[in-house]
């Protein structure tokens, strides 16, 4: 974290200093946007997305801090693109039965929504799963099934959201999230943003051992919370004809405002606590854009520091993604198009961004 830390400091400088030059490079670009960004927000973007990117927690066990995660495997969505709106919808991965009984069956609900606009973009997604189980198989008794501890009641709720600000107009945010745009020529922006989540976990008070008894606990605790970060990052997009890679770099600053009910025996506790979070993230990816055909993939890290405790349910501190995509636009079909256009008929400032 300390070598992550000094990298995003280090490149920072670099970053606003590059802007200010590019800058003035590209303040005639706003009257030859197209020579930077080829739109195709008129056509219907079908995405087919495949990732590793589910989320990991931590929590308070036998008085040591675990890492949980649900027996999910790869995560499978469809996005679908028409405009400034874009909709992912999760698809539950199969699990087989020798997985199900070692790790559990999860029940799981993501949806993401996201609008992006010339300027602002604007992402929500919205996490929902029940049953988890404890990654490391060393904790615990010992046993030669395989299985792990099981928490088959614990659920998950994680809405969070993010507003973004790109300030070189030659740069496609677009291009990159929802493929409705295609940047031709080499860019990138310093983009700030703000993000902000609530969350909350229940269902603490029991568990499934590695002999598959279930266990009632008497020490256990709720959460939940709300945080807020504010994040400065750059990206950039090289283009060799309809070939592109691109990277970022996000550092960030925020705090978590928790609320906690800690239950022993008969008793309960109810705390509130505040915590400084500090984070990086940053990825590379590579993609293909032509008329009809998009494809790419692409690598990330997180790295979080949060100043808390080991008895708090806390959000994975490291985390490394990697997605891969293929999509196809077609003409738009009526029944998407028409509640899209009228909802731009009533609101003008939709289709002027």
């Amino acid at each position: 974290m300390n070598r992550y830390c000094f990298l995003v400091l280090f490149f920072i400088p670099l970053v606003v200093f590059s802007q200010e030059i590019k800058t003035e490079k590209d303040s005639i670009s706003k009257n030859n946007r197209d020579l930077f960004i080829k739109d195709y927000t008129q056509q219907f973007n079908v995405k087919a997305e495949f990732s590793n990117d589910i989320q990991s927690f931590k929590i308070p066990f036998d008085t040591k801090s675990v890492e949980i995660e649900p027996n999910l495997g790869f995560r499978y969505g469809a996005v679908l693109s028409y405009k400034f709106a874009s909709v992912r919808i999760g698809i539950r991965p199969k699990v087989s039965n020798k997985s199900k009984e070692e790790k559990g069956d999860p029940k799981s609900f993501r949806i993401k929504f996201s609008l992006l606009f010339n300027k602002w973009s604007h992402r929500f997604e919205y996490n929902r799963i029940k049953g988890y189980y404890i990654t490391d198989n060393n904790i615990g008794s010992i046993s030669t099934t395989g299985n792990h501890i099981l928490f088959p009641d614990l659920t998950s709720n994680v809405f969070n959201g993010s507003s973004s600000y790109k300030f070189n107009d030659n740069y496609s945010v677009r291009s990159t999230i929802s493929q409705t745009e295609a940047q031709l020529k080499s860019a990138g922006s310093l983009i700030p943003e703000i993000n902000y989540w609530y969350y909350s976990f229940d269902g603490l008070d029991n568990y499934i051992n590695k002999e598959g008894d279930e266990v009632t606990r008497t020490n256990y605790l709720k959460s939940s919370g709300v945080a807020l970060a504010l994040n400065l990052g750059y990206y950039y997009t090289f283009v060799y004809k309809k070939w592109y890679a691109n990277a970022y770099i996000i550092p960030g600053i925020g705090m978590d405002f928790n609320y906690s009910t800690q239950y022993s025996d008969a008793n309960s506790t109810n705390s509130k606590s505040q915590y400084l979070v500090l984070s990086g993230h940053g990825g590379v990816g590579i993609g293909y854009n032509s008329e009809k055909f998009f494809f790419g993939a692409s690598l990330s890290r997180r790295d979080t520091n949060e100043k808390t405790n080991e008895n708090k349910v806390q959000f994975d501190s490291s985390k490394n993604s990697f997605f891969l995509f293929f999509g196809y636009r077609f003409r738009v079909p009526k029944q998407i198009a028409k509640p899209i256009d009228g909802l731009e008929e009533r609101i003008p400032i939709l289709k002027n961004n």
